[in-house]
C-alpha cells in the first residue's frame, strides 16, 4: 500500500488512543486503550523502513536509517527528563481545566495534552513523497502466493540470526533502562526527580552518539551495498558492549554508574542502523515492510521480556539482596552481549554460505 499513508495513519491512531487512555474508567479499558497506542506505534516503522531504501541509495541508506532510529533515542531521553516533570505538574492539583473538555482529574490531563503534537506529526508525515518502488531482480523472479515464506526458506538462517543478535543486544539495553533508577535508589539513595534529569540527559548524549556513530561507520563500510560488512560492524559493537556494560554496577558512585550505563546504552544502540540497513539490503523490496515488522517484533520481545526479567530473577534468587540489583544487571549484560557476538558471527557466516552477497549485488545493479 501507500507507505506514506500507512505511516501517517499509524501516528494519528496512536495519538487518538492517548486521550482514550485518559478516559479509561477501569483497568480493562486502560489496558485495551494502551494496546491501541501500541498498534499505532507498530505501524510506523515497517512503513518507514520500507520507504527509506527507495528514497536513498545504498551509500546513504545507513545514515538515513540512523537519523530515523535516533527518534527512539530522543524519545527515551526526553521521557526521562520531561515525563517526571509532567507527572509532577499533573499531580500538583486535584483537577485541571482543559479547552473543549472541561475539568479532568489531574492524572488524566497528560493523555489529552499529548494528542496535539501527535496530530501535528501525522500531518507532517503526509508531506513525505511516496517514491516509486525499486523492484529488484530477485523480486521479479519471486512468484506464488507466499513469497515471504519462500524468502524465509532460502535466507531464514541469516535473517533469524540477525534478529537474535539484535534481540540480545536489546536485552542489555532494556536491563539498563529498566533497573538503573532502582539501583540508584536502593544503593545510593537518589530521588526519582534527580534520576530522571541526570539519566535522561546522559541517555540522550549516549544514545544519539551511538546511533549516529553506527550510521556513520556503517555508511563508510557499505558503499558497495554488501550487508555482510554491516553485520561485522554489529559483531564489533557486541564485543565492545561485553567489555563496558557489565562494569557499570561495579562503580562506587551514582554519577559513575550513570556515566558507564549511558556509555553502555550508546554502544547498545550503535548496531541499530547497521542491522536495520543490512536487513533492507538483503530483503527484496516487496518484502521489506513485513521483514521489518518481524525484526522489530522479535528483537523487542526478546529485549523487553528477557532483559528486565532476568535481572529480577538473578537479584531475587541468586544474590538474594535487593540492593544487589546491580549484580543482576551485570550478569544480564554479560549474557546478552556475549550471545549477540555469537549470533552475529553465525549470521555473517550464513550470509557468506547462502550467497546473500551475490543477491545484494544483484539488487544494486537492478535498481
Amino acid at each position: 500500500a501507500n507507505r506514506r499513508l500507512v505511516g501517517a495513519a499509524g501516528v494519528a491512531f496512536w495519538s487518538v488512543m492517548m486521550p482514550v487512555c485518559g478516559l479509561a474508567q477501569g483497568y480493562g479499558m486502560l489496558f485495551v486503550a494502551r494496546m491501541g497506542v501500541g498498534i499505532g506505534e507498530a505501524t510506523l516503522s515497517p512503513a518507514a523502513y520500507s520507504l527509506l531504501p527507495d528514497l536513498f541509495p545504498p551509500s546513504r541508506l545507513v545514515r538515513a536509517v540512523g537519523v530515523y532510529a535516533t527518534g527512539a533515542t530522543l524519545g527515551i531521553g526526553l521521557a526521562y527528563i520531561f515525563g517526571g516533570a509532567l507527572a509532577q505538574w499533573a499531580t500538583s492539583t486535584a483537577s485541571i481545566p482543559l479547552p473543549l473538555i472541561g475539568e479532568v482529574a489531574s492524572w488524566r490531563a497528560p493523555f489529552f495534552i499529548l494528542l496535539v503534537p501527535g496530530i501535528v506529526l501525522a500531518a507532517l508525515v503526509l508531506t513525505i513523497r511516496e517514491p516509486p518502488r525499486r523492484v529488484t531482480a530477485l523480486a521479479q523472479m519471486q512468484d506464488g502466493p507466499a513469497p515471504l515464506l519462500g524468502f524465509l526458506r532460502s535466507h531464514g538462517a541469516a535473517a533469524g540470526l540477525l534478529f537474535l543478535g539484535m534481540g540480545l543486544q536489546s536485552v542489555v539495553v532494556q536491563a539498563i533502562l529498566t533497573w538503573t533508577p532502582t539501583l540508584l535508589i536502593r544503593r545510593f539513595g537518589w530521588s526519582s526527580g534527580d534520576i530522571g534529569l541526570v539519566l535522561g540527559v546522559l541517555l540522550l548524549i549516549g544514545g544519539i552518539a551511538g546511533t549516529l556513530g553506527g550510521a556513520r561507520l556503517g555508511s563508510s563500510v557499505v558503499a558497495n551495498g554488501q550487508p555482510r560488512r554491516l553485520v561485522r560492524l554489529c559483531l564489533a559493537s557486541g564485543a565492545v558492549l561485553l567489555l563496558v556494560a557489565p562494569l557499570a554496577p561495579l562503580q562506587t558512585s551514582g554519577i559513575a554508574v550513570l556515566v558507564v550505563m549511558a556509555l553502555g546504552f550508546g554502544i547498545g544502540t550503535f548496531a541499530t542502523s547497521p542491522a536495520l540497513s543490512a536487513l533492507q539490503l538483503m530483503t527484496p523490496n516487496h518484502l521489506r515492510g513485513r521483514m521489518t515488522a518481524l525484526f522489530l517484533l522479535v528483537t523487542q520481545l526478546i529485549g523487553m521480556t528477557v532483559g528486565p526479567t532476568l535481572v529480577a530473577v538473578l537479584t531475587q534468587y541468586a544474590f538474594k539482596r535487593p540492593e544487589l540489583v546491580g549484580y543482576g544487571q551485570m550478569c544480564t549484560a554479560a549474557v546478552g552481549a556475549l550471545g549477540s557476538i555469537i549470533a552475529f558471527a553465525l549470521c555473517e557466516r550464513a550470509m557468506r554460505l547462502g550467497g546473500m552477497l551475490t543477491e545484494a549485488a544483484t539488487t544494486r545493479v537492478a535498481t
